[in-house]
Parts: structure tokens; sequence; C-alpha cells
């Protein structure tokens, strides 16, 4: 019996170590390393989304349009007064590595994609993109404001399925169960909670699956006509600010009666910020500074579903 027993021992402990062994194998593969190894390990991001796993899956998607902007950190005055070189070049990169994800991406037809400066292109091209024959290139003389988006889609996408998306957010599964069709028909609008890229980042988790206080970065649509823009002036305002999305979901709610929801259990996207850059104050730089109530915001709102 005291040899059954010894065998035993020894069985579990050798389970025990190769279950250790693979989950820290695989943690390891899905992270995205930060400071001076960054660079070393481009490109990483399209497979933590999936991506690399779903060329095959998604051939009979729609293809879709996103819309979103690029600005070099290196060249922002705001940040270079508060960040260092190296900080600023490591969230430069988290753009450019959620840029290449979706130009990889197999649902994606064009990046609709929004600048200020020529320097900012220059930087861009350092950068060896692949697939860039689907960016478009958009030159604006602010920095991107909300209601840009849906004045650019009313005058250039009617009809197509559009999205507009925060730079540092890369798409990930579930692009090909969107209804196109039914989206135009029954006038659906979709405002999606993200996943977060890296759960070894401080204070990250997947904000569609906490406990939900509204986090929306990526909103899917397709229209039939062009938007009223004298009704989009209200979203005016620059796409940074705090409570920007949830002034945008009243409008197109309540102002341009679209059906908005939040398929984030269905229809995945990823946040990409591991580094230590980060926007102005929430306490002031917010729309409720802009004449927006609370109860505007706080009816801006869509509850994680599936679709």
């Amino acid at each position: 019996m005291e040899g059954w027993h010894y065998k035993t021992l020894i069985i579990v402990i050798l389970v025990a170590f190769l279950f250790v062994t693979i989950s820290y194998r695989s943690d390891k593969g899905a992270q995205l390393l930060t400071g001076s190894d960054y660079r070393q390990h481009l490109g990483v991001i399209k497979c933590v989304t999936s991506t690399c796993r779903m060329e095959a899956d998604h051939h009979s998607c729609r293809k879709f349009h996103l819309m979103t902007m690029y600005f070099s950190m290196g060249l922002q005055e705001d940040y270079i007064k508060k960040f260092s070189k190296e900080e600023l070049s490591n969230r430069n990169q988290e753009y450019i590595d959620v840029l290449q994800s979706n130009l990889n991406h197999p649902c994606i037809e064009k990046i609709h994609l929004f600048y200020v400066s020529e320097k900012d292109l220059v930087e861009l091209r350092k950068s060896n993109l692949t697939r860039v024959e689907k960016l478009k290139f958009v030159k604006l003389d602010h920095f991107i404001h909300m209601a840009d988006f849906f004045i650019y889609a009313s005058k250039n996408l009617l009809g197509q399925p559009a999205i507009a998306i925060n730079a540092d957010i890369a798409l990930g599964e579930g692009w090909d169960l969107i209804d196109v069709d039914k989206m135009l028909t029954e006038k659906l609008f979709y405002s999606l909670t993200r996943y977060q890229s890296n759960l070894s980042c401080s204070s990250r988790v997947h904000m569609c699956l906490t406990n939900y206080q509204g986090s929306h970065d990526t909103h899917i649509f397709a229209l039939k006509e062009p938007l009223d823009e004298q009704k989009l002036q209200r979203l005016d305002y620059p796409t940074n600010m705090n409570q920007a999305e949830n002034g945008m979901i009243y409008t197109m709610g309540y102002v341009f009666k679209f059906k908005v929801s939040n398929p984030c259990l269905t229809v995945k996207t990823y946040h990409h910020h591991c580094s230590s850059v980060h926007g102005g104050s929430q306490d002031t730089y917010t729309i409720l500074n802009l004449g927006w109530t609370k109860k505007e915001v706080h009816s801006g709102i869509s509850y994680p579903q599936r679709l």
C-alpha cells in the first residue's frame, strides 16, 4: 500500500507541475510588453485579439469602413510637457500596433484615418505598416470631434456599415455575426464596451464583464440618409473628453431615434493601453462643462448584452 501511495503522490506532483507550466506559458503569450522591450514585440496584439485565428473564418463577413484618428504623441506639446520621450514613444507604439491589427482584420474594407498635421503622417510612415492599401487619409483642421464621424459618414458612407472607434481599440471576434441589412432596416446602433488586451496592466479590467458603469469605445452604424448637421452640433467636442460617448449615445438614441444597444458579449473589441500616458482630469475635462446635464449623460449608457 505504501508503494501505491508513493506512486499516486508522484503522479499528482507531475500533473500539477505540467498545469502550472502550461498556464504560465499561456499567460506570457497573451501579454503585450511595454518599456524598453516594447519595440521587439511589434504585432503581438493581432494575436491577442484573435485576428491571427480569424483570417480563415471571416472570408464571408460584411466589410466595414472604420473611422479613427492618428496623431504622433511626440509632436503634441501638451503631452511633451507632462511625459518623457520614452513614455510618449510607448504610447505611440500602442496606437501603431492597434492600427496594424485593424488593417489586418478580415472584416475591414477601409480605414478612414483622420489627421491634422503632415508631420504626423511622416512619423506614421516610419512605422512600416502593411496592408496600407486599406488606408484612406482624411485631413482635418482640428483634433477630431465626435460630430466629425457622423458628418463624414453622412457625406461618404451612406448605406455602408461604419465604425467610429478610439485609436487604441482593436477589433476582435464576432464581427461576422453582425446583420448589416437589419441594422439599416431597423435603424440599429451598437456602442460596444471593450475588453482589455493585457490584464497585467494595473487597474485594467474587461469593462464588458465587470461591474458596469458605462464605457463605450466603438460605435457601429449604417446610415440610410444623412444626419442633420444642425442636430449634430451638440456633439462638436473632442472625442477624448470625459463622457464624450455618453453624449453621443444620448444624441443617437433620443434625437436621431436609433435603437442603441451594446452587444459586447458577442462582438468583441480590445483596449490596448499599458503605457503611463493619460489625458485630462475627469473633473474638469468633461462635457458637463459644455452644458450637458447629468441626466442626459446618465441616459447615454447601453448595457452589455448579446446580439
